[in-house]
């Protein structure tokens, strides 16, 4: 029997680094994380990626919703298409026309709908609420995927506990995934499948039998069905396994892979049927770009994961530390910097290769990195908990002012993006969305038109006024669809140059209210209606 622990050793040197600093950082990255993953959640700018979301939820797409804007709605008459519940069958439908998302998500928040049933104004801070339980689980998913990197090999407990306690902190501060965890997408659902995935694998990796593998198989088909590059996770994972396991570890992996992949059969014939719509959202992607653009971008987007910001050149720093600390782990410890490498580096390599060979812009998009972005930060978290705990005097603290400098950057910047309406998580429209509701709101009788994409306007109407009549339109046919009443004040919502020229001649001149760029505008109709 293991005797209790003494009041000396209790106050000892050692007993303080194995147990008191990771359990104190642990508690209170903990706590952090639950305050800045639910603030500002209900008052977020709701974005054209949420709109899909809700849409299919109620059985609708942007294709389907279009015909229906020809007619004028009030905003107050939205809530029969968005923030309510289809039945799952309807739902489903609605979900594979759009096979790159897969549905393990959207079935999930469509029965955390179908259960409360909110009006519209209340369903998107609610249905964010699911990503905030997913992005909450994953914080210990981080330390249990940390702990299985270096338990098995640490001579002592304090190694594995140090960096998993600064593993959960740094995630737990990241801005990255404090923004993921408050959309109403899947994002926060495939980090923690990515992490719970490793760590099961490790487990079987280091325990063996068949119910750890069978775990194993469990979240990998979870984690196929969250997102499409889990496969490349998966890939990954295969590889690690190759290099380090046994014959029998191999074959293990392969047949719970396989098994995976086969779960996953009914909606590769998804994709299959609707091939068109796969190939529309890889041509949305296609762009010319150059070497130092895409390098420029990743840098900067490397920053946002921890700073939320853009330093220009000196987003280098943060490469270098990165890239130090993969080449660090690589000194001390061969297997888990196998693992982290791999973890990073395939993600990187599916989306730059296409984008340097073809033109594209897949590997600016930050939240298809999440895999990478989840390894570099454990990698940094080891270096900051191998260095702090093998140095002393100065070493240390200088160490340790490293890390607090990073803590508090990190958490500052969260904090800082939850208290504003839109960030870079979202379109860069959305960051004008509440000056333009705020001007249409301001008058009587708004008549909001539009020739643009449906889902912008969706986005919009969340922060108008329920009685504002909303109105998709045809230019070509506008004396015949648009029928607005005498007393109605007219703006025009992203239009284009033809529609606003129709609207010139047919009711008088414009004034531009607000501007992104030429491309994104709210002009208001300042002639007789």
């Amino acid at each position: 029997m293991a005797s209790a622990v003494s009041p000396a050793a209790m106050t000892s040197p050692k007993y303080f680094a194995v147990w008191i600093w990771p359990l104190t950082i642990i508690a209170g990255a903990l706590t952090v994380g639950v305050l800045l993953r639910g603030l500002g959640i209900s008052e977020n700018v709701y974005w054209v990626d949420e709109v899909h979301t809700m849409l299919r939820l109620a059985g609708f797409t942007k294709d389907t919703m279009t015909p229906l804007l020809k007619q004028p709605l009030a905003v107050a008459d939205l809530g029969a298409f968005q923030g309510t519940a289809a039945p799952l069958p309807a739902a489903l439908q609605a979900l594979a026309q759009h096979p790159e998302h897969p549905p393990l998500y959207y079935v999930t928040a469509w029965g955390w709908l179908a259960l409360w049933q909110p009006d519209f104004g209340h369903a998107v801070g609610l249905l964010r609420w699911v990503s905030v339980l997913f992005g909450l689980l994953a914080l210990p998913a981080t330390y249990w995927l940390c702990w299985e990197l270096w338990q098995p090999a640490s001579a002592r407990f304090s190694s594995a506990s140090g960096v998993a306690a600064l593993g959960l902190a740094i995630v737990t501060l990241s801005p990255l995934h404090v923004l993921y965890a408050q959309e109403a997408r899947e994002y926060s659902l495939w980090t923690l499948l990515i992490l719970l995935s490793g760590a099961m694998l490790l487990r079987s990796l280091r325990l063996c039998g068949r119910k750890n593998w069978s775990l194993y198989g469990i979240t990998a088909s979870l984690g196929i069905y969250s997102h499409l590059l889990f496969g490349v996770v998966m890939l990954a994972y295969g590889l690690y396994v190759a290099r380090v396991g046994q014959a029998k570890q191999l074959r293990a992996y392969l047949v719970m892979t396989a098994g995976a992949i086969a779960t996953f059969l009914p909606w590769i014939w998804v994709g299959l049927q609707q091939r068109g719509q796969l190939k529309a959202v890889a041509s949305a992607v296609q762009r010319d770009t150059s070497l130092g653009y895409l390098m420029g971008v990743g840098s900067r987007n490397l920053n946002r994961v921890f700073f939320n910001g853009d330093w220009g050149a000196a987003n280098l720093l943060i490469v270098v530390l990165g890239g130090y600390s993969l080449y660090y782990l690589w000194r001390c410890h061969r297997s888990s910097a196998l693992f982290l490498t791999l973890l990073i580096a395939l993600p990187i390599l599916v989306l730059l290769t296409p984008d340097l060979l073809w033109g594209g812009i897949r590997s600016t998009r930050i939240r298809y990195l999440i895999p990478a972005y989840l390894g570099i930060q454990i990698a940094i978290a080891h270096l900051f908990a191998t260095q702090i705990g093998q140095h002393q005097g100065w070493k240390r603290r200088l160490w340790g002012l490293g890390l607090g400098l990073l803590m508090l950057g990190s958490g500052g910047a969260s904090l800082a993006t939850t208290q504003t309406a839109a960030s870079w998580a979202k379109s860069d429209k959305a960051v004008y969305y509440p000056a333009m509701a705020d001007a249409i709101n301001a008058t009587e009788n708004p008549w909001v038109v539009t020739d643009s994409s449906t889902t912008y306007l969706l986005a919009l109407s969340r922060l108008l006024a329920p009685k504002t009549m909303l109105q998709h339109v045809n230019p070509r046919r506008l004396p015949q669809e648009m029928m607005p009443a005498p007393d109605a004040n007219i703006f025009l919502f992203d239009p284009s140059p033809r529609l606003r020229r129709v609207m010139e001649r047919r009711y008088g001149p414009l004034e531009l209210r607000v501007e992104q760029n030429s491309r994104f505008q709210l002009w208001q109709l300042r002639g007789p209606s």
